[in-house]
């Protein structure tokens, strides 16, 4: 399993009166090959684990789209910490390209920074959208290729009533050999962020190619360092349209 995507950026984390500060470079990536092999998850695939990021990952070859929905979770930040939710397309293999958006989450000073964002790796760093994300909203995020190496990137909040949808070219021709519904960590330089406790997302009307996630079959993992899990990939529900990712651990 190798390097997922890559985030190196400055992040503007909102202050309360709407400000804006710049925070250090931050890069989110590298789902390496799997720390401990498969796990037996009680039930459906085997799960495999990853230093930093969990959820499911479809390698069907022709991926064109793929969207999930989620209650943006309260972060506890009392232990520090960042967070990643986010859907995208390609990533999984060699050094394929990787186009991708979802929220954010920074913990600073013990506080949750909230934030919606889109990337297209290796090209482009991340860039964020600086709409108004709060826990309890509810999130949509959809990466589909309308053509040509181009894609439609949608990021829509329900409860606040915005979305933003532009439309981006892929990296190096951009890719249809995976689809992924991931929570992720970043790292910062040669480090790994610790997970926050986020307690459970739980995705919801996840599809790939407008179908359920479930046909394209894809596979679970879980976050672990070591021998210790810093969370659980649940089994696929709502005719393979659901499954939550549960916070287990910090680091």
């Amino acid at each position: 399993m190798r390097r997922i995507h890559r985030l190196t950026f400055a992040l503007p984390i909102l202050a309360a009166a709407g400000l804006m500060s710049a925070l250090p470079p931050v890069s989110a990536a590298a789902a390496q090959a799997p720390g401990s092999g498969p796990v037996p998850h009680g039930h459906g695939p085997s799960v495999q684990t990853n230093s930093h990021w969990s959820g499911y990952v479809t390698t069907s070859g022709n991926d064109k789209s793929v969207q999930a929905s989620w209650v943006e979770p309260r972060v506890d930040c009392s232990q520090g910490g960042d967070v990643l939710f986010w859907v995208g397309l390609g990533g999984y293999g060699n050094n394929m390209p990787l186009t991708q958006d979802g929220t954010y989450v920074q913990c600073q000073g013990g506080r949750a920074s909230y934030s919606d964002w889109w990337e297209t790796w290796p090209c482009n760093d991340i860039q964020q959208f600086n709409d108004d994300v709060e826990p309890g909203d509810n999130i949509t995020a959809t990466v589909t290729l309308t053509g040509n190496n181009r894609y439609r990137l949608t990021v829509s909040d329900k409860t606040r009533g915005w979305t933003e949808n532009p439309t981006v070219t892929g990296c190096n021709g951009g890719s249809t050999a995976s689809a992924e519904v991931v929570t992720e960590t970043p790292s910062y330089g040669s480090q790994f962020a610790d997970l926050p406790d986020f307690g459970t997302v739980t995705y919801t009307n996840a599809s790939v190619n407008s179908s359920a996630l479930g046909s394209s079959n894809p596979f679970p993992i879980d976050m672990a360092r070591g021998s210790d899990h810093l969370d659980s990939t649940s089994a696929l529900s709502g005719g393979g349209t659901s499954f939550g990712n549960t916070w287990l651990a910090s680091s």
